[in-house]
């Protein structure tokens, strides 16, 4: 991993994450439209409530669901639908705690949440080799929700027995200044002690590279640009001037719960293909999204 996602991972370990979130949408000219600066979803009981009465009425009765482990005894009990990873006993489950709490692994099928974070957290390229998992499991259906950037780091170490933690690097909202030609919107990190900047014109398109600032007790300082944005069409690439410091392999990721950077680790990752980009280079149609909760369903 290279300087800058390391600075991200290290220093946000030692911060507050944000609460304001910025939906963007891109634009016909690849520029990213700022929309508005509202809060995020809170995912609560009515989000969820649609999400399993779409699976109830729009899913075939023997749909199965991938989701991530938290959520399968819900959508067992509400959505009426299989879901991996399994549970061996989702009914007496659901009576007894609601939800699918981490002390309860006597009731989960490990293998298949190992194998779930194995999936989520692998490239985009190595889709067909877990598709022959999915295909063999009756998978036809994949759902995200609003809080899984804050389990990744979790879904990572499921996967890859790490000691580090590798997770987005959510940014929070810090002030909007307008300038000559547009506005200058600034988002940190640590307290403050990192620093996200993003230009846009008075139309409020994006108009360069996410610019990076370290804050050193007293000032801060330019340390280079990520010049890429993970968005539901796609990457969105801007140029720099040719002796700039890039961090090519970041991209700064947007999503309904807030504005993020990703490592390199989780930039081309099937999670980040799900949560940001609305299934980009997948076999994938989203078929539900309300905002807090996203389901594919499996093409191909």
């Amino acid at each position: 991993m290279d300087r800058l996602a390391t600075a991200f991972v290290a220093l946000t370990l030692l911060g507050l994450v944000a609460t304001v979130a910025i939906i963007f949408w891109p634009q016909r000219d690849r520029n990213l439209f700022l929309e508005d600066k509202i809060a995020a979803p809170a995912g609560d009981g009515e989000h969820w409530e649609e999400a399993a009465l779409f699976l109830a009425e729009n899913t075939e009765d023997d749909a199965v669901i991938l989701s991530w482990v938290d959520y399968v005894a819900y959508l067992n009990k509400f959505g009426g639908r299989s879901t991996i990873p399994n549970l061996k006993d989702s009914k007496a489950l659901f009576r007894k705690h609601q939800l699918l709490s981490p002390w309860i692994r006597d009731a989960i099928e490990q293998e298949s949440v190992i194998t779930t974070a194995e999936f989520l957290t692998a490239d985009v390229q190595l889709w067909e080799k877990y598709y022959a998992w999915l295909e063999s499991n009756g998978v036809n259906y994949i759902l995200v929700d609003y809080t899984m950037p804050d389990k990744f780091s979790t879904i990572w170490g499921l996967a890859h027995g790490e000691d580090r933690l590798m997770f987005p690097v959510q940014v929070a909202f810090k002030e909007q200044k307008e300038e000559e030609d547009g506005l200058v919107l600034d988002y940190t990190f640590n307290g403050g002690y990192g620093l996200i900047r993003l230009r846009t014109s008075r139309s409020e398109n994006i108009t360069g590279p996410a610019e990076a600032w370290r804050y050193d007790g007293i000032s801060y300082s330019l340390d280079g640009y990520i010049t890429e944005f993970c968005t539901v069409e796609g990457i969105v690439t801007f140029d720099t001037d040719a002796g700039a410091n890039k961090y090519p392999e970041e991209c700064v990721a947007i999503s309904y719960s807030g504005i993020f950077v990703l490592p390199a680790e989780i930039r081309n990752s099937i999670f980040a293909s799900l949560f940001f980009m609305n299934g980009y280079r997948l076999p994938l149609d989203l078929a539900f999204d309300n905002g807090a909760i996203k389901i594919y369903r499996i093409t191909g």
